[in-house]
């Protein structure tokens, strides 16, 4: 079934293979003329009428899949889909598909690239405005960015060999290893780059992580509330109320933001809310940005160290709070609402720098091999020009020999990884 399942209008339901055909035949009779809808009734065994449908009979390897394939688009009830799913399996050569299994059969027969089967499960489940964007956009070739690379670590090692080999020779450039460790810099860097463009992308697709954090009782949950624009978090004067992480997506400018309101943090013997305490350093340390809340009314609280960004919030500007705003700090009203509308803008842009594309195309399953390379260009440098011509040659074919050969993908456990993300049906 290539839709999702429940009550609904239509439901299409795929089938690819040698014997899609017979398939066809079996359920609605004659094949009708290739992609060309036909009006049928679907049929049982005993002549019985199943569903009156749209068919469709794509011959290889005119289809998706580059196989025979038909569709039956049926009426979406869950009746329908059942008794026609049920006389499918009936017949003898027929089983149900695994998640992704038709574009991977369109990868194996040449349809469909591996990089825009990726790009299309992106797009299945994009949530959000720049997560459709991003799936639909055409990045540089992925080949072409990893050959590029090895072609420039050929041509630094080129230099460093010639050296050796000919070291005699009046023509050859003294300055080789110079030269060589100047190119070898340059592509560094571009791996740098890559490796901070895969994180992008994926902190564009999983979402930013925004932590709320600070002294109980100070006005997380009624900042998240005020940013999510819902009941999310219970509000409560009592301190502690907040005892373990909650979490809400919300979209910014179109990009998927993920809020934690955490557990007040201050001195407490009560073994509950220590766990909570313990789960909101956590979040503080997985989180992308943390918005540090202090009002000066709430009890002293030791501020956590954050991995990445912080921010200071006094959220109740509305109470005069005596806190001296400074530089850096935002004055929020929960209540009134005041500044809540700049903090989401600030925030939009926030996680737009840290969602930001270097245009590579390159995705989580290159980084490990992408960072072995850079690893051993970065011990070449370290190396400094001293170091023996022969240690660099071999540290720039161990940099050489990490990277993968183009997009082409032959290992199973790497196209099972890939392809387990698409839903059934795609």
């Amino acid at each position: 079934v290539a839709t999702g399942f429940g009550r609904a209008a239509v439901a299409i339901v795929r089938i690819s293979g040698p014997r899609a055909g017979v398939a066809f035949k079996a359920l609605a009779g004659p094949l009708p003329k290739p992609r060309y809808a036909a009006y049928r009734i679907l049929r049982d065994e005993a002549g019985g009428a199943l569903d009156r449908a749209l068919t469709l009979w794509f011959p290889a390897p005119a289809s998706f899949t580059g196989e025979n394939c038909v569709e039956f688009h049926l009426h979406g009830s869950r009746a329908v889909i059942r008794a026609v799913l049920g006389r499918l399996a009936r017949l003898e050569g027929l089983r149900p598909a695994y998640p992704g299994e038709f574009a991977r059969q369109a990868v194996r027969n040449g349809k469909l690239g591996i990089v825009e089967a990726e790009q299309l499960a992106d797009l299945i489940d994009s949530e959000t405005e720049q997560q459709r964007l991003q799936s639909l956009r055409t990045s540089r070739d992925i080949a072409l960015r990893l050959d590029g690379w090895r072609t420039d670590i050929i041509e630094a090692s080129a230099l460093i060999e010639a050296e050796l080999d000919f070291a005699d020779e009046e023509d050859i450039d003294r300055h080789a290893i110079r030269a060589a460790r100047s190119r070898v810099a340059e592509i560094a860097a571009d791996m740098r780059s890559a490796l901070t463009g895969i994180r992008n992308r994926a902190r564009l697709r999983d979402g930013v992580r925004v932590a709320l954090a600070g002294p109980p009782n100070v006005g997380k949950s009624s900042l998240m509330n005020a940013l999510v624009r819902r009941e999310q978090s219970i509000v409560s004067p009592i301190a502690g109320t907040t005892r373990d992480s909650i979490e809400a997506a919300i979209e910014i400018d179109g990009y998927l933001v993920i809020l934690t309101d955490t557990a007040g943090l201050r001195d407490s013997e009560d073994p509950v809310e220590q766990q909570g305490m313990a789960r909101t350093l956590g979040r503080v340390s997985e989180a992308d940005l943390m918005l540090w809340l202090e009002d000066g009314f709430s009890g002293p609280s030791e501020r956590p160290t954050p991995t990445a960004e912080l921010w200071t919030i006094d959220p109740k500007s509305d109470l005069r709070s005596p806190i001296n705003p400074g530089r850096g700090v935002l004055l929020i009203s929960s209540v009134r609402g005041d500044n809540i509308d700049e903090l989401r803008r600030r925030l939009g842009e926030f996680a737009a720098d840290r969602c930001a594309d270097d245009g590579s195309g390159l995705r989580q399953r290159h980084e490990g091999a992408v960072r072995s390379a850079l690893g051993a260009l970065e011990e070449f440098l370290d190396s400094g020009e001293a170091a023996l011509p022969e240690i660099g040659a071999e540290i720039l074919r161990a940099a050489r020999s990490a990277l993968p050969m183009g997009e082409d993908v032959d290992s199973e456990a790497v196209l099972s990884s890939i392809f387990s993300r698409f839903c059934i049906g795609k």
